[in-house]
Order: C-alpha cells, then sequence, then structure tokens
C-alpha cells in the first residue's frame, strides 16, 4: 500500500457519515430536557478526568492530526451527553420494555423508573397507541404477582403526543409489573379489563 493510501485511510477520511436518521435522533435526544440535569458530582468528575487523560496532547498538526483532534471532539462530546443522561437513569433507575396487547398490537415502547424524593417517577414513551376517544382515557397500573394493582397515573393520547410522566407512591420492587388498560369515564375505578400494554421490570 502507497503511503499516500495508508495516510488517507488513518485520516478516517474513509469513513461513512452518520446518516440523516441517526442524526435526527441525536437532536432528539439532546433536545430533552432531562440529557441536561445535574449529573451524580462524583460520576462526572471521574468521566471527565478520563477524557481530559485521553484528549490532553499537543495541538494537532496537518490533516492526519486535525481528523483526529475532531473525532476525538465528538467523542468527548457523546461522553458528556453520557454523564448528562446518567444523571437521568442512575443507578435506581430500571427500563421496561412495553409491548401491546392484541387490543393494540402496533404499539411498543419503553417505560424509564426511578425514585425521587417523594416516591417513583415512570417516565412513559409509546409508539403506535390509538388514540382515546372523547369519553376515554388510559391509566397506568403497577401489578404485584399476587395479583394487586396500584394506579400511577391517568393520561389522554393522540399521534404525536409527549411521553408520559406517571408517578407511583409503592416501591416497583413489589410490583414488577406496569400496564396501560383503556378506560371510559363511567365513575369506576377499578382497572377495566381492557389491557393494551404491558411490561416487566427485570427480576434477579
Amino acid at each position: 500500500m502507497s503511503d499516500e493510501r495508508a495516510t488517507y485511510l488513518e485520516s478516517g477520511a474513509g469513513v461513512e457519515p452518520m446518516g440523516k436518521d441517526r442524526l435526527d435522533r441525536v437532536r432528539g435526544l439532546l433536545a430533552r430536557a432531562e440529557m441536561w440535569a445535574e449529573p451524580p458530582h462524583e460520576v462526572a468528575e471521574n468521566v471527565l478526568a478520563d477524557i481530559a487523560a485521553s484528549t490532553a496532547g499537543p495541538a494537532p498538526v496537518g490533516l492526519t492530526g486535525i481528523v483526529r483532534w475532531a473525532i476525538g471532539g465528538i467523542a468527548t462530546a457523546a461522553a458528556i451527553a453520557l454523564v448528562l443522561a446518567f444523571g437521568l437513569t442512575g443507578s435506581s433507575g430500571t427500563v421496561l420494555a412495553m409491548d401491546g396487547t392484541e387490543l393494540a398490537a402496533a404499539a411498543s415502547g419503553e417505560a424509564l423508573v426511578r425514585v425521587a424524593d417523594s416516591g417513583w417517577v415512570i417516565r412513559l414513551e409509546v409508539e403506535g397507541l390509538p388514540a382515546t376517544g372523547p369519553d376515554e382515557y388510559y391509566e397506568g397500573w403497577l401489578w404485584s404477582d399476587d395479583g394487586e394493582g396500584v394506579s400511577v397515573g391517568t393520561f389522554r393520547h393522540s399521534d404525536g403526543d409527549e411521553p408520559v410522566t406517571l408517578w407511583s407512591g409503592v416501591d416497583p420492587a413489589a410490583y414488577p409489573s406496569l400496564w396501560v388498560t383503556l378506560e371510559t369515564e363511567d365513575g369506576d375505578p377499578a382497572a377495566s379489563e381492557r389491557v393494551v400494554m404491558r411490561g416487566r421490570a427485570p427480576i434477579d
């Protein structure tokens, strides 16, 4: 291989650029307010110290040096975004995969459960969930293996809705299943039999 070709490949000039879909996903993540939540202090310090150690060195010289410096900058930004995201998930965060039932077969998504001062926050993001009717709403439930359910909030839904934030006053460890039911405004507080989505926390 010629020296010129080797230099070209080493510079990273042949790397395929990130596609539009991936760029849009990155933009969407960075636009979320929780991405900019303050991370735990010791985690931020450790990661940023590692970044500083790995990127320290003389100023780049020539094309190869500039490309390496740019790639290092991108890696640094990604690492910082990871630290910021850690402020949302933390060690107490649990992600539940949510699947639609036969009543909402096209629905899918995930729920992030994390502890807060006043209980547990459940951030629900779903796609393909049918829009609610004028006298209908969805209700989230934490369900125990003994068949006991606790409501964690209600919401309406339409195409393009933002993620839903639900709240629990009971420990999700004792209620590891998350259900979403379709309810009618009939004054009955009990869960309906119209379960449209289910998810379950991993059990050790």
